[in-house]
Protein backbone atom coordinates (compact mmCIF):
# COMPACT_ATOMS: atom_id res chain seq x y z
CA UNK A 1 0.00 0.00 0.00
CA UNK A 2 2.69 1.92 0.82
CA UNK A 3 4.50 1.86 -2.77
CA UNK A 4 1.16 2.10 -4.67
CA UNK A 5 0.59 5.12 -2.83
CA UNK A 6 3.68 6.87 -3.26
CA UNK A 7 3.69 5.49 -6.85
CA UNK A 8 0.55 6.76 -8.04
CA UNK A 9 -0.79 9.97 -6.55
CA UNK A 10 -1.99 11.06 -10.02
CA UNK A 11 -4.50 7.45 -9.38
CA UNK A 12 -5.50 9.11 -5.67
CA UNK A 13 -6.25 12.58 -7.03
CA UNK A 14 -8.60 11.17 -9.73
CA UNK A 15 -10.27 9.03 -6.99
CA UNK A 16 -10.88 12.07 -4.16
CA UNK A 17 -11.79 14.56 -7.27
CA UNK A 18 -14.60 11.86 -8.35
CA UNK A 19 -15.44 10.56 -4.74
CA UNK A 20 -16.04 14.61 -3.94
CA UNK A 21 -17.89 15.49 -7.68
CA UNK A 22 -20.67 12.03 -6.62
CA UNK A 23 -21.09 13.69 -3.12
CA UNK A 24 -23.01 16.90 -4.73
CA UNK A 25 -25.89 15.91 -6.18
CA UNK A 26 -26.52 12.82 -3.99
CA UNK A 27 -26.34 15.60 -1.00
CA UNK A 28 -28.76 18.24 -3.26
CA UNK A 29 -30.87 15.13 -4.02
CA UNK A 30 -31.38 14.05 -0.31
CA UNK A 31 -31.63 17.72 1.57
CA UNK A 32 -33.92 18.77 -1.73
CA UNK A 33 -31.66 21.66 -2.20
CA UNK A 34 -28.57 23.88 -1.00
CA UNK A 35 -29.60 23.07 2.87
CA UNK A 36 -26.97 21.31 4.38
CA UNK A 37 -23.35 20.97 3.41
CA UNK A 38 -23.37 17.88 5.73
CA UNK A 39 -21.70 15.34 2.64
CA UNK A 40 -19.29 18.07 1.91
CA UNK A 41 -17.94 18.51 5.15
CA UNK A 42 -17.66 14.69 6.02
CA UNK A 43 -16.19 14.30 2.49
CA UNK A 44 -13.41 17.00 3.11
CA UNK A 45 -12.41 15.61 7.08
CA UNK A 46 -11.77 12.40 5.49
CA UNK A 47 -9.57 13.81 2.44
CA UNK A 48 -7.88 15.85 4.97
CA UNK A 49 -6.79 12.90 7.22
CA UNK A 50 -6.05 10.32 3.85
CA UNK A 51 -3.28 13.45 2.60
CA UNK A 52 -1.99 13.78 6.92
CA UNK A 53 -1.52 9.89 6.28
CA UNK A 54 -0.19 10.40 2.90
CA UNK A 55 2.24 12.47 3.93
CA UNK A 56 3.70 10.01 6.51
CA UNK A 57 4.09 7.24 4.17
CA UNK A 58 5.96 9.58 1.49
CA UNK A 59 8.36 11.80 3.22
CA UNK A 60 8.86 14.25 0.01
CA UNK A 61 5.46 15.29 0.54
CA UNK A 62 5.94 15.83 3.90
CA UNK A 63 8.83 18.03 3.26
CA UNK A 64 6.26 19.93 0.65
CA UNK A 65 4.13 20.58 3.53
CA UNK A 66 6.14 22.31 6.23
CA UNK A 67 9.44 23.56 4.26
CA UNK A 68 10.27 27.36 5.03
CA UNK A 69 7.79 28.84 2.19
CA UNK A 70 4.80 27.71 4.02
CA UNK A 71 5.54 28.28 7.86
CA UNK A 72 3.70 31.10 7.35
CA UNK A 73 0.79 29.67 6.22
CA UNK A 74 1.27 27.03 8.71
CA UNK A 75 1.62 29.15 11.42
CA UNK A 76 -1.26 31.74 10.46
CA UNK A 77 -3.86 28.49 9.94
CA UNK A 78 -3.00 26.88 13.43
CA UNK A 79 -3.40 30.95 14.87
CA UNK A 80 -6.58 31.36 13.20
CA UNK A 81 -8.00 27.60 14.07
CA UNK A 82 -7.49 28.86 18.08
CA UNK A 83 -8.40 31.99 17.68
CA UNK A 84 -11.89 30.54 16.15
CA UNK A 85 -11.81 28.07 18.65
CA UNK A 86 -11.55 30.43 21.55
CA UNK A 87 -13.97 32.99 20.03
CA UNK A 88 -16.88 30.80 18.83
CA UNK A 89 -16.64 28.70 22.40
CA UNK A 90 -17.16 32.25 24.32
CA UNK A 91 -20.34 33.22 21.79
CA UNK A 92 -21.67 29.85 21.96
CA UNK A 93 -21.02 29.53 18.43
CA UNK A 94 -18.03 27.49 16.67
CA UNK A 95 -19.37 24.45 14.25
CA UNK A 96 -19.52 26.56 11.13
CA UNK A 97 -15.95 28.25 11.74
CA UNK A 98 -14.63 24.80 12.30
CA UNK A 99 -16.24 23.40 8.96
CA UNK A 100 -15.70 26.29 7.09
CA UNK A 101 -11.71 26.45 7.78
CA UNK A 102 -11.32 22.45 7.25
CA UNK A 103 -13.07 22.36 4.02
CA UNK A 104 -11.30 25.45 2.78
CA UNK A 105 -7.83 26.85 4.23
CA UNK A 106 -6.61 23.57 5.47
CA UNK A 107 -7.84 20.91 2.41
CA UNK A 108 -6.87 23.30 0.19
CA UNK A 109 -3.14 23.82 1.58
CA UNK A 110 -2.86 19.87 1.21
CA UNK A 111 -4.13 19.11 -1.52
CA UNK A 112 -2.39 22.40 -3.49
CA UNK A 113 1.15 20.72 -2.63
CA UNK A 114 -0.08 17.39 -2.71
CA UNK A 115 -0.43 17.83 -6.62
CA UNK A 116 2.60 20.07 -7.04
CA UNK A 117 4.20 16.99 -5.70
CA UNK A 118 2.94 14.80 -8.65
CA UNK A 119 5.84 13.75 -11.60
CA UNK A 120 5.49 16.27 -14.20
CA UNK A 121 4.70 13.60 -16.72
CA UNK A 122 1.52 12.56 -14.67
CA UNK A 123 0.32 16.46 -14.09
CA UNK A 124 -0.81 16.60 -18.03
CA UNK A 125 -3.04 13.39 -18.47
CA UNK A 126 -4.50 13.92 -14.76
CA UNK A 127 -5.62 17.61 -15.23
CA UNK A 128 -7.12 16.56 -18.46
CA UNK A 129 -8.61 13.25 -16.80
CA UNK A 130 -10.45 15.44 -14.34
CA UNK A 131 -11.80 18.27 -16.17
CA UNK A 132 -13.53 15.49 -18.65
CA UNK A 133 -14.63 13.76 -15.97
CA UNK A 134 -16.43 16.82 -14.14
CA UNK A 135 -17.17 18.85 -17.14
CA UNK A 136 -19.18 15.32 -19.31
CA UNK A 137 -20.87 14.68 -16.39
CA UNK A 138 -22.24 18.41 -15.87
CA UNK A 139 -23.22 18.34 -19.02
CA UNK A 140 -24.40 15.28 -19.45
CA UNK A 141 -26.43 15.63 -16.50
CA UNK A 142 -27.85 18.53 -16.71
CA UNK A 143 -29.16 18.29 -19.97
CA UNK A 144 -30.59 15.20 -19.89
CA UNK A 145 -31.96 15.84 -16.76
CA UNK A 146 -34.28 18.72 -18.19
CA UNK A 147 -35.29 16.16 -21.01
CA UNK A 148 -36.66 14.21 -18.80
CA UNK A 149 -37.62 16.33 -16.00
CA UNK A 150 -35.62 14.77 -13.08
CA UNK A 151 -33.78 17.11 -10.53
CA UNK A 152 -34.37 20.76 -9.27
CA UNK A 153 -35.23 24.09 -10.46
CA UNK A 154 -32.84 26.69 -10.38
CA UNK A 155 -34.77 29.24 -8.95
CA UNK A 156 -37.67 27.34 -7.46
CA UNK A 157 -39.76 30.13 -6.24
CA UNK A 158 -40.15 31.05 -9.86
CA UNK A 159 -40.27 27.48 -11.12
CA UNK A 160 -37.48 28.47 -13.66
CA UNK A 161 -34.43 27.48 -14.56
CA UNK A 162 -32.76 23.47 -14.45
CA UNK A 163 -29.96 22.60 -12.08
CA UNK A 164 -30.48 18.46 -11.87
CA UNK A 165 -29.27 17.85 -8.11
CA UNK A 166 -26.31 20.19 -7.96
CA UNK A 167 -26.86 22.25 -4.55
CA UNK A 168 -25.06 25.41 -5.08
CA UNK A 169 -24.98 26.88 -8.62
CA UNK A 170 -22.11 29.20 -7.26
CA UNK A 171 -19.88 26.39 -6.77
CA UNK A 172 -20.76 24.64 -9.16
CA UNK A 173 -21.06 27.04 -12.24
CA UNK A 174 -16.99 27.79 -10.83
CA UNK A 175 -16.10 24.04 -10.84
CA UNK A 176 -17.86 23.64 -14.10
CA UNK A 177 -16.11 26.68 -16.08
CA UNK A 178 -12.67 25.64 -14.43
CA UNK A 179 -13.03 22.75 -15.87
CA UNK A 180 -14.05 24.27 -19.37
CA UNK A 181 -10.80 26.42 -19.23
CA UNK A 182 -8.82 23.28 -18.82
CA UNK A 183 -9.82 21.61 -21.60
CA UNK A 184 -9.10 24.33 -23.93
CA UNK A 185 -5.57 24.99 -22.34
CA UNK A 186 -4.64 20.98 -23.09
CA UNK A 187 -6.57 20.56 -26.27
CA UNK A 188 -4.99 21.96 -29.48
CA UNK A 189 -7.64 21.15 -31.59
CA UNK A 190 -9.86 23.77 -32.82
CA UNK A 191 -13.12 21.33 -33.46
CA UNK A 192 -12.83 19.99 -29.73
CA UNK A 193 -12.77 23.65 -28.00
CA UNK A 194 -15.38 24.58 -30.41
CA UNK A 195 -17.45 21.49 -29.12
CA UNK A 196 -16.71 22.45 -25.77
CA UNK A 197 -17.69 26.12 -26.21
CA UNK A 198 -21.09 25.50 -27.44
CA UNK A 199 -21.91 22.73 -25.41
CA UNK A 200 -20.49 25.11 -22.04
CA UNK A 201 -22.94 27.58 -23.35
CA UNK A 202 -25.81 25.74 -24.06
CA UNK A 203 -25.58 24.20 -20.27
CA UNK A 204 -25.04 27.29 -19.03
CA UNK A 205 -28.56 28.32 -20.83
CA UNK A 206 -30.38 25.63 -19.54
CA UNK A 207 -29.17 26.23 -15.75
CA UNK A 208 -30.31 29.56 -16.27
CA UNK A 209 -28.14 31.89 -14.36
CA UNK A 210 -26.36 34.64 -15.10
CA UNK A 211 -23.18 33.76 -13.45
CA UNK A 212 -21.68 32.74 -17.13
CA UNK A 213 -21.42 36.13 -18.14
CA UNK A 214 -19.10 36.77 -15.60
CA UNK A 215 -17.29 33.81 -16.10
CA UNK A 216 -16.68 34.45 -19.50
CA UNK A 217 -15.94 37.88 -19.24
CA UNK A 218 -13.35 37.79 -15.82
CA UNK A 219 -11.63 34.90 -18.16
CA UNK A 220 -11.49 36.62 -21.83
CA UNK A 221 -10.27 40.13 -20.22
CA UNK A 222 -7.69 37.94 -17.56
CA UNK A 223 -6.30 36.08 -20.69
CA UNK A 224 -6.20 39.32 -23.00
CA UNK A 225 -4.54 41.20 -20.16
CA UNK A 226 -1.67 38.44 -18.89
CA UNK A 227 -0.57 38.22 -22.61
CA UNK A 228 0.99 41.79 -22.92
CA UNK A 229 4.10 42.99 -21.36
CA UNK A 230 4.41 45.40 -18.37
CA UNK A 231 4.58 48.20 -19.91
CA UNK A 232 1.53 47.50 -22.38
CA UNK A 233 -0.41 46.59 -18.95
CA UNK A 234 0.47 49.96 -17.54
CA UNK A 235 -0.30 51.40 -20.57
CA UNK A 236 -3.70 49.66 -20.93
CA UNK A 237 -4.70 50.97 -17.42
CA UNK A 238 -3.56 53.91 -17.88
CA UNK A 239 -5.76 54.41 -21.21
CA UNK A 240 -8.87 52.95 -19.12
CA UNK A 241 -8.64 55.44 -16.64
CA UNK A 242 -8.79 58.24 -18.84
CA UNK A 243 -11.17 56.72 -20.79
CA UNK A 244 -13.87 56.38 -17.87
CA UNK A 245 -13.26 59.96 -16.19
CA UNK A 246 -14.43 60.87 -19.92
CA UNK A 247 -17.09 59.12 -19.83
CA UNK A 248 -17.70 60.39 -15.77
CA UNK A 249 -17.46 63.61 -17.16
CA UNK A 250 -20.22 63.46 -19.79
CA UNK A 251 -23.18 61.38 -20.39
CA UNK A 252 -22.11 59.07 -22.68
CA UNK A 253 -21.65 56.59 -19.61
CA UNK A 254 -24.59 56.32 -18.73
CA UNK A 255 -26.04 55.35 -22.23
CA UNK A 256 -23.60 52.78 -22.43
CA UNK A 257 -24.59 51.06 -19.24
CA UNK A 258 -27.96 51.36 -20.02
CA UNK A 259 -27.05 49.83 -23.60
CA UNK A 260 -25.32 47.22 -22.13
CA UNK A 261 -27.69 46.14 -19.37
CA UNK A 262 -30.81 46.06 -22.18
CA UNK A 263 -28.37 43.84 -24.27
CA UNK A 264 -27.69 41.61 -21.35
CA UNK A 265 -31.29 41.52 -20.43
CA UNK A 266 -32.41 40.74 -23.77
CA UNK A 267 -30.15 37.88 -24.14
CA UNK A 268 -31.21 36.31 -21.09
CA UNK A 269 -34.99 36.83 -20.88
CA UNK A 270 -35.05 35.44 -24.51
CA UNK A 271 -32.74 32.74 -24.14
CA UNK A 272 -32.15 31.34 -20.88
CA UNK A 273 -34.13 29.27 -19.18
CA UNK A 274 -33.96 30.86 -15.83
CA UNK A 275 -35.97 33.95 -17.63
CA UNK A 276 -39.06 34.11 -15.30
CA UNK A 277 -37.19 34.99 -12.31
CA UNK A 278 -34.85 38.23 -14.06
CA UNK A 279 -38.58 39.47 -15.57
CA UNK A 280 -40.20 38.82 -12.29
CA UNK A 281 -37.19 41.26 -10.52
CA UNK A 282 -37.16 43.53 -13.45
CA UNK A 283 -40.87 44.28 -12.04
CA UNK A 284 -40.07 45.70 -9.39
CA UNK A 285 -36.09 46.55 -9.06
CA UNK A 286 -33.77 48.67 -11.56
CA UNK A 287 -31.60 46.52 -14.18
CA UNK A 288 -28.62 46.43 -12.18
CA UNK A 289 -29.96 45.44 -9.03
CA UNK A 290 -31.89 42.67 -10.69
CA UNK A 291 -28.64 41.27 -12.48
CA UNK A 292 -26.71 41.49 -9.48
CA UNK A 293 -29.93 39.08 -7.70
CA UNK A 294 -30.36 42.08 -5.06
CA UNK A 295 -26.61 41.75 -3.69
CA UNK A 296 -26.32 45.63 -3.28
CA UNK A 297 -29.06 44.93 -0.71
CA UNK A 298 -27.46 41.85 0.93
CA UNK A 299 -24.46 44.60 1.38
CA UNK A 300 -26.48 46.99 2.84
CA UNK A 301 -27.66 44.43 5.33
CA UNK A 302 -23.91 43.87 6.09
CA UNK A 303 -23.02 47.47 6.48
CA UNK A 304 -26.35 47.80 8.86
CA UNK A 305 -24.64 44.66 11.07
CA UNK A 306 -21.37 46.13 10.97
CA UNK A 307 -22.36 49.61 12.27
CA UNK A 308 -24.13 48.26 14.83
CA UNK A 309 -22.30 44.92 16.24
CA UNK A 310 -18.65 45.85 15.51
CA UNK A 311 -16.18 47.99 17.10
CA UNK A 312 -11.80 48.04 16.61
CA UNK A 313 -11.61 44.62 17.92
CA UNK A 314 -14.24 43.35 15.96
CA UNK A 315 -13.19 45.45 12.58
CA UNK A 316 -9.24 43.60 13.01
CA UNK A 317 -10.38 39.84 14.06
CA UNK A 318 -14.49 40.05 13.12
CA UNK A 319 -17.29 38.17 14.63
CA UNK A 320 -16.70 34.83 13.40
CA UNK A 321 -18.14 32.90 10.81
CA UNK A 322 -21.13 31.06 13.01
CA UNK A 323 -22.02 34.30 15.11
CA UNK A 324 -21.72 36.64 11.98
CA UNK A 325 -23.93 34.18 10.08
CA UNK A 326 -26.21 33.95 12.65
CA UNK A 327 -26.94 37.99 13.29
CA UNK A 328 -26.89 38.06 9.37
CA UNK A 329 -30.10 35.31 9.14
CA UNK A 330 -31.91 37.54 11.63
CA UNK A 331 -31.05 40.60 9.71
CA UNK A 332 -32.09 39.22 6.41
CA UNK A 333 -35.12 37.88 8.31
CA UNK A 334 -34.85 34.13 7.18
CA UNK A 335 -33.58 33.23 11.21
CA UNK A 336 -31.38 31.35 9.80
CA UNK A 337 -27.74 31.02 9.38
CA UNK A 338 -27.09 33.05 6.26
CA UNK A 339 -24.40 35.75 4.62
CA UNK A 340 -24.26 38.22 1.77
CA UNK A 341 -23.39 35.81 -0.49
CA UNK A 342 -20.18 38.50 -1.84
CA UNK A 343 -16.98 36.14 0.15
CA UNK A 344 -14.65 39.07 0.57
CA UNK A 345 -17.60 40.64 2.72
CA UNK A 346 -18.16 37.51 4.61
CA UNK A 347 -14.48 36.94 5.12
CA UNK A 348 -14.43 40.31 6.51
CA UNK A 349 -17.04 40.09 8.77
CA UNK A 350 -16.35 37.12 10.19
CA UNK A 351 -12.42 37.35 10.52
CA UNK A 352 -11.64 41.17 9.93
CA UNK A 353 -9.27 42.92 8.04
CA UNK A 354 -6.82 39.89 8.97
CA UNK A 355 -8.87 37.43 7.68
CA UNK A 356 -8.62 39.68 4.01
CA UNK A 357 -5.09 40.22 4.51
CA UNK A 358 -4.79 36.01 4.91
CA UNK A 359 -6.88 36.26 1.69
CA UNK A 360 -5.43 38.39 -0.23
CA UNK A 361 -1.83 36.61 0.88
CA UNK A 362 -3.16 33.17 -0.24
CA UNK A 363 -4.14 34.42 -3.76
CA UNK A 364 -1.10 36.32 -4.41
CA UNK A 365 1.20 33.00 -3.42
CA UNK A 366 -0.47 30.97 -5.43
CA UNK A 367 -0.38 33.70 -8.53
CA UNK A 368 2.74 34.59 -8.43
CA UNK A 369 4.66 30.89 -8.79
CA UNK A 370 7.34 30.51 -11.22
CA UNK A 371 8.77 27.70 -13.28
CA UNK A 372 5.35 25.83 -14.57
CA UNK A 373 5.72 22.75 -16.89
CA UNK A 374 4.91 24.96 -19.87
CA UNK A 375 3.60 28.30 -20.72
CA UNK A 376 -0.10 27.07 -21.02
CA UNK A 377 -0.33 26.14 -17.38
CA UNK A 378 1.86 29.26 -16.20
CA UNK A 379 -1.69 31.26 -17.77
CA UNK A 380 -4.29 28.47 -16.87
CA UNK A 381 -2.89 28.89 -13.37
CA UNK A 382 -2.95 32.70 -13.19
CA UNK A 383 -6.31 32.69 -14.71
CA UNK A 384 -7.94 30.43 -12.38
CA UNK A 385 -6.75 32.13 -9.54
CA UNK A 386 -8.22 35.85 -11.20
CA UNK A 387 -11.45 33.50 -11.85
CA UNK A 388 -11.87 32.01 -8.25
CA UNK A 389 -11.34 35.33 -6.23
CA UNK A 390 -13.29 38.01 -8.49
CA UNK A 391 -15.72 35.39 -8.80
CA UNK A 392 -16.09 35.00 -5.09
CA UNK A 393 -16.49 38.18 -4.72
CA UNK A 394 -19.38 38.54 -7.37
CA UNK A 395 -21.67 35.27 -6.62
CA UNK A 396 -20.03 34.08 -3.50
CA UNK A 397 -20.14 30.57 -2.35
CA UNK A 398 -15.84 30.21 -3.01
CA UNK A 399 -14.11 31.06 -0.53
CA UNK A 400 -15.13 28.96 2.53
CA UNK A 401 -17.07 25.55 0.86
CA UNK A 402 -15.32 22.94 0.17
CA UNK A 403 -16.40 21.90 -3.29
CA UNK A 404 -15.03 24.72 -5.29
CA UNK A 405 -11.85 25.13 -3.19
CA UNK A 406 -11.00 21.60 -3.62
CA UNK A 407 -10.98 21.99 -7.77
CA UNK A 408 -9.00 25.36 -7.52
CA UNK A 409 -6.64 23.86 -5.01
CA UNK A 410 -6.25 20.80 -7.53
CA UNK A 411 -6.15 22.78 -11.08
CA UNK A 412 -4.17 25.69 -9.89
CA UNK A 413 -1.76 22.54 -8.05
CA UNK A 414 -1.43 20.54 -10.69
CA UNK A 415 -0.73 23.60 -13.36
CA UNK A 416 2.27 25.12 -10.46
CA UNK A 417 6.18 25.01 -10.09
CA UNK A 418 7.06 21.55 -8.74
CA UNK A 419 8.42 20.30 -5.77
CA UNK A 420 9.51 16.89 -4.95
CA UNK A 421 8.46 14.10 -6.70
CA UNK A 422 6.24 11.96 -4.51
CA UNK A 423 7.74 8.65 -6.19
CA UNK A 424 11.55 8.08 -4.65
Amino acid sequence: MKDYLRLRPDLVLVVMACLLFAVEPVQGYLFGGDLSKSGTNLIAIAFVFAMTAISFVAPNYQRNLLNTSNVFIVVVSLHTLTYIVISGSLNGAVRYDIFALLRSIVLGYLLYNFCRAIPHENREPTLKRIALIVWWTVCITILAGNLSGKGLYTYAEHSSGYKFFYPSLNELSFVFFSSFLVLLATHQNNTRKAIYTLLTLLTFLVIGNKSFIALFSISLTAYFFLNRGTIARITILLILCAILIALASTNIAETLIDKSFALIIYILTEHSSGSSKLLVKLSYLNPFSALVSERDTLLSIAADIYRTNYGLFETVFGLGYSTYGSIYGIARGSGTFSYSEMDPVDIFMSYGILGLLITFAIAISVYSEHNEISNRFYMLRRILVILFFSTGALTGHLYLMGFPAFFFACYAGLCASPYRNLAP
